[in-house]
């Protein structure tokens, strides 16, 4: 009877321990099916693009952009209004400008100015909506400018050609996965200077230190190349490089596996080759094929060592495919990359009719299919060609159709994007080996094979909101019921009123207006009362200059204010209201910060207190935050008390107030800041300004951001101060449309004779429908 017992027991367990992994195997890919499935039906493809007057600028110059807003695989505009969000990223990572857009069909252009005190460097510009920091499948679009600063530069402007290739580096990038042990793969490879672009130089691969091969290979645009290789056992590979003066460098190639599985994949015109190599693993296996549009086929690979197939590719949507490889379990593998669709769809070379006047010029550009676009579908720019010798070479820009299909997915940031639609066979090639190792997918693949699918990211605003928190005062307890007025200020006078709620907070939407608006908030208790505190969460304040590279003002210690407080009064006998007014309420303040004329104009005064011992500034301009250390409270900010002209604000006001307005900053921490309660227990940050007019309890006055306005561009004589070598605009026109001939005519003042000039066009139609030229010379 046991004997029998334990007979059942065993086929038992071996049943289970048979079935469990089948089970588990049929759960985690049907998961994985339905999830993609869900996740297309959910989240909209969503794109947007920004074109720039140029890409090289001057400090204090303007910069004219026109954006684009997409949904769905092919492009088509957003409806109605979508507010679009624009950063100015500096080379230091830190946002340096926000502007607002609020597009009208899916268009949307402005202007902002790079302040005369910028660094130079190399700047991003930075485009998203709401929707596109979270949902699957979507990415801000991002762009490089360049800022030459005379008078604030980073380096120096001699870029030799040695410079240039100077510390090669180089990125191996095996398709679809790791170099697998008895498999013949194909390896990728970019090689970079020491500014991070690609350089074009001789190759070749050994297995040891030295090799008699001839140098017979050479890499490509950006830097690229790729070769095959089927490493050995024991066996060590080498790839060495020839710089600029016939110096060899030898790179170690990373080491063959004796486990792993990788895809890789023959991408013909109407068909897609795909194959599995596995060594060391069990099957079986699942490769999923996705494009832009959703899930295209799934194929089962039931042999250990993978496996092979092809799908046809007629009905796929244009763009970016991703091939993704799954074991047993639903985990992935590897993944691999590769673009379908014509490489030139929608480009033009279009002939340019130039007719001479007296005073202007006329172009006459033609378009394809001039009904494919409507009103103000176009964007242009005019601007002059670099002088020959010019040690500042302006980047090719990128174009609407690599804008779209291709850039926001990929990371890092591309070279001359645009140039892989060119339509050669070597740009194609050159995208493919580019495409080995750069992902675009944003979710995680063990989520959907457990069945979780990505949380749905807020709708898209179509208009300015601003919320805040009404606390009493010193205390840090919601405000409930307090009535909070907003008036928008200076030619509007608009009001708006709202309760707080049990959370102390309110909030108020559908603004719509443009530029910078000044806005007063003012609440009360149920009472009648005014000792609260309103912050405004999220409000943003007018960016107005970059912080200087040059001298800081310095923290003295209070000692040495006394001192100087001292010479001071015996210079000032006679008027001790001028005493306290530079000494503060604060006779025991850790540090002070005095600002004066020879004080750098700040974008926040939080900046100001870069050098002062004990204190973390992080950020910029709209985003400068600051905490003491040292200190510890209860409460859940990290946030010192901010106190201006004697009444506690919020970080949001701090940062909108004028840095050339401030007479001085007091830190105060630990005991001394016990004055202001549970509410200096992270510190107090104290500013007074030189009115002293400051604030009153229960009101805040700050600044927020309004949309930027849509304008053309003609300008007068260049500026005498303009950097040789430097192109600058000529005329842009944001918002074109094709003339009943089906072309677009522009005029523009006539040019000085001699004066080499350069075009750029980008239009997108309703249906989708894209026209670039890239960057043409005029004859």
């Amino acid at each position: 009877m046991m004997t029998r017992m334990r007979i059942y027991i065993l086929c038992v367990l071996g049943w289970t321990l048979w079935q469990g992994p089948v089970y588990a195997q049929r759960q985690g890919w049907e998961n994985l099916g339905r999830g993609l499935n869900t996740m297309h039906a959910s989240f909209w493809l969503e794109r947007a693009y920004l074109h720039t007057d140029r890409t090289l600028y001057q400090a204090g110059e303007t910069v004219w952009f026109k954006a684009w807003h997409t949904l769905g695989p092919l492009h088509h505009p957003s409806g109605g209004h979508v507010v679009l969000t624009l950063d100015l990223i500096g080379p230091d990572h830190q946002v340096k400008q926000t502007h607002l857009l609020r597009t009208d069909e899916g268009m949307a252009c402005g202007s902002f100015l790079l302040p005369d005190t910028i660094p130079e460097g190399i700047y991003a510009l930075e485009l998203r909506s709401a929707r596109m920091k979270d949902a699957p499948l979507s990415g801000a679009y991002t762009m490089d400018i360049h800022v030459v600063s005379p008078l604030n530069s980073f380096h120096s402007r001699k870029h030799s050609r040695k410079a240039h290739t100077a510390g090669l580096s180089v990125e191996f990038s095996p398709e679809g996965g790791p170099l697998l042990k008895g498999k013949d793969r194909r390896l990728g490879f970019r090689v970079t200077d020491g500014f991070g672009r690609g350089v074009e130089t001789d190759y070749r691969i050994t297995e040891g230190k030295h090799s008699p091969s001839p140098w017979l290979e050479h890499t490509r645009f950006n830097g690229m190349a790729r070769t095959r290789l089927r490493p050995e056992e024991g066996k060590q590979y080498w790839l060495e490089l020839r710089d600029h003066e016939g110096k060899v460098l030898r790179f170690r190639i990373p080491p063959a596996q004796s486990t792993g599985a990788a895809l890789s994949l023959d991408n013909r015109p109407d068909e897609l080759l795909v194959r599995l190599d596995a060594v060391g693993m069990k099957g079986p296996y699942l490769v999923l094929v996705q494009d832009m549009a959703g899930l295209r086929a799934s194929r089962e690979l039931p042999s250990d060592s993978g496996g092979a197939f092809s799908i046809s590719t007629l009905h796929f949507s244009p763009g970016l495919i991703l091939v993704t490889a799954f074991d047993v379990l639903g985990r992935p593998l590897s993944e691999r990359r590769a673009f379908h669709g014509l490489r030139q769809l929608y480009m033009a070379a279009p002939v340019v009719d130039i007719v001479p006047g007296t005073d202007s010029l006329t172009l006459r550009i033609p378009i394809p299919d001039a009904n494919a676009f409507g009103q103000g579908a176009a964007s242009l720019s005019i601007t002059t060609l670099p002088e020959a010798g010019s040690p500042w070479l302006s980047p090719d820009p990128p174009t609407l159709l690599a804008g779209l299909f291709l850039q926001p997915l990929l990371a890092p940031a591309l070279e001359q994007p645009g140039w892989y639609f060119s339509g050669s066979p070597e740009a194609d090639e050159a995208l493919d080996e580019m495409l080995m190792t750069l992902g675009w997918s944003r979710f995680s693949w063990n989520d959907l094979a457990r069945g979780v699918s990505p949380p749905l990211p807020p709708d898209n605003p179509s208009e300015l909101s601003l919320r805040g928190k009404v606390t009493r005062m010193l205390l840090d307890l919601p405000a409930e019921g307090s009535i909070v007025k907003m008036t928008v200020m200076d030619r509007h006078f608009d009001q708006f009123t709202d309760t707080a709620d049990a959370q102390g907070r309110f909030s108020f939407g559908g603004l719509v207006y443009e530029d910078t608006i000044r806005v007063l908030l003012e609440a009360r208790l149920p009472d009648g009362r005014s000792q609260v505190l309103i912050e405004a969460e999220g409000a943003l304040n007018a960016p107005t200059l970059v912080p200087s590279r040059f001298a800081r003002p310095q923290p003295y210690r209070e000692n040495e204010i006394l001192a100087l407080d001292r010479q001071y009064l015996q210079r000032e006998r006679g008027n001790p209201r001028s005493v306290r007014g530079r000494t503060g309420i604060h006779r025991e303040a850790d540090y002070i910060v005095r600002f004066d004329e020879k004080t750098p104009r700040y974008t926040s005064p939080l900046e100001a207190l870069v050098n002062v011992p004990g204190v973390d500034v992080q950020g910029s301009g709209i985003n400068t935050r600051v905490s003491i250390r040292g200190n510890s409270t209860i409460l859940l900010s990290n946030d010192p008390l901010y106190v201006v002209d004697g009444v506690p604000v919020d970080r949001y006001t701090v940062n909108s107030l004028d840095a050339g307005e401030v007479d001085r900053i007091e830190v105060l921490s630990g005991t001394r800041a016990a004055i202001y309660g549970l509410r200096g227990g992270q510190g107090v940050v104290a500013i007074f300004t030189r009115r002293g007019s400051g604030m009153k309890p229960g009101e805040l006055s700050l600044k927020i951001l309004g949309f930027t306005g849509c304008k053309e561009f003609h300008p007068g004589p260049p500026a005498a101060a303009m950097e040789q070598g430097i192109p600058r605009t000529l005329a842009w026109f944001p918002r074109l449309s094709p003339g009943p001939d089906g072309t677009l005519q522009v005029r523009i003042p006539l040019p000085s004779a001699g004066t080499a000039m350069e075009y750029r066009v980008e239009a997108l139609g309703p249906q989708g429908m894209i026209f670039s030229t890239g960057l043409r010379p005029l004859p």
